[in-house]
């Protein structure tokens, strides 16, 4: 999935660099295959929250939060910093530098304006809201644990706090209505824009806690059986809402100065509603058609270095941009897109055999509390 997210991101960006917004037939799929960062969201949400939920069915002690964000902070930083010195060194457009720039960066604090994102490094945005998350995800889970061992495993009450967490992205844009466009802060940029699309990722798990456990209702069992059933039909409802997304009741296609609120509370509900449809069948259904195509091993390969490809890829599209000779909004899409890919993955597959990798070895430095086996 993380292949699928990834090769979206890349095609949305090499659509704006070479004007594919403003002149292609098809400019709004293009602009709107940034649905790709809800599916990273949608996965995170999915896959770390499942600890705490299983703590909380089973009554177990607390993940060790000195474990957890040591692990955070090794799958995310080594590359990413590394990411920040080839754009402040590497693109003419980012200079000049200073020591804020450098701080803001590092420290992933780079969204508090608009003016802060440098050149090269302006897809970040999303990797601070991820951070974001990751801070804010222990509160959620300790919540869940500790209310869980007073009253035991309740995955209705907290499905209920999960969709109030998600109501607050549709509020968001009501809450921040004409601050984008009159200030250069960037509150839509911010942790609460999003929240939805974490909380997606975070029902899946819920779900899939609840299933493995013996407490799920029959009746739920057959909804969830059911779903298991129409991996088919859930990706056509997925590709369906995406197509929704493309038309406009999800506002304006990419930078633009109108004012949003109803249309961007319509469009990140679609994109959470689409990614989860779209991880679901990958998550219930390992016999489909979907899931064996992204267990190929050349998808799977590719979902592991897809982080390399994220990070690396708006530097290398600078740089093949000024190979090509081609000035800002001109261009191949088509052309671009492929060479991106290219460039980023074979990039990205060196920064995970000697970067990441080797920092995901020290994860053995930090260990959680030792438990006893009973």
């Amino acid at each position: 999935m993380r292949a699928v997210a990834v090769a979206m991101v890349v095609a949305t960006h090499a659509a704006f660099w070479t004007g594919g917004y403003q002149n292609s037939a098809f400019k709004a799929p293009l602009a709107r295959l940034d649905a790709g960062v809800a599916i990273f969201f949608v996965l995170s949400g999915f896959l770390l929250v499942r600890p705490w939920l299983q703590a909380a069915r089973d009554n177990g002690p607390l993940p060790s939060l000195r474990v957890y964000f040591w692990r955070r902070a090794l799958r995310i930083l080594p590359l990413y910093w590394l990411t920040i010195a080839l754009a402040f060194f590497g693109v003419d457009q980012v200079r000049p530098i200073t020591a804020a720039d450098w701080v803001r960066h590092l420290l992933l604090v780079q969204t508090g304006k608009f003016s802060w994102l440098r050149p090269g490094l302006t897809h970040t945005w999303s990797l601070s809201t991820e951070a974001a998350f990751y801070v804010t995800l222990p509160l959620f889970g300790i919540a869940a644990v500790l209310w869980c061992r007073r009253r035991g495993w309740q995955p209705r009450a907290l499905l209920l706090l999960s969709a109030a967490l998600a109501l607050v992205s549709v509020w968001w844009p009501y809450a921040i209505h004409g601050v984008r466009y009159t200030s250069d802060w960037t509150p839509n940029l911010w942790l609460p824009a999003y929240l939805s699309w974490f909380v997606g990722g975070m029902v899946l798990a819920l779900v899939q806690v609840h299933a493995a456990g013996s407490s799920m209702s029959s009746r739920s069992r057959r909804w969830l059986d059911a779903l298991r059933a129409a991996p088919g039909i859930l990706v056509v409802v997925a590709t369906a809402v995406w197509v929704m997304s493309c038309s406009p009741i999800a506002g304006p296609l990419g930078l633009s100065t109108v004012d949003q609120t109803t249309s961007a509370a319509v469009r990140s509900t679609l994109y959470a509603v689409a990614a989860v449809t779209l991880v679901f069948p990958a998550v219930f259904s390992p016999q489909s058609l979907l899931h064996r195509f992204l267990a190929h091993p050349v998808m799977r390969r590719l979902g592991e270095v897809s982080y390399g490809v994220f990070l690396l890829h708006i530097v290398l599209l600078e740089w093949l941009m000024w190979l090509f000779g081609w000035p800002l909004f001109t261009g191949n899409t088509l052309y671009l897109f492929a060479a991106t890919m290219v460039v980023s993955t074979a990039a990205a597959e060196l920064s995970f055999r000697f970067i990441e990798a080797p920092a995901m070895r020290l994860r053995r430095l930090v260990k959680g509390p030792s438990r006893r086996r009973e």
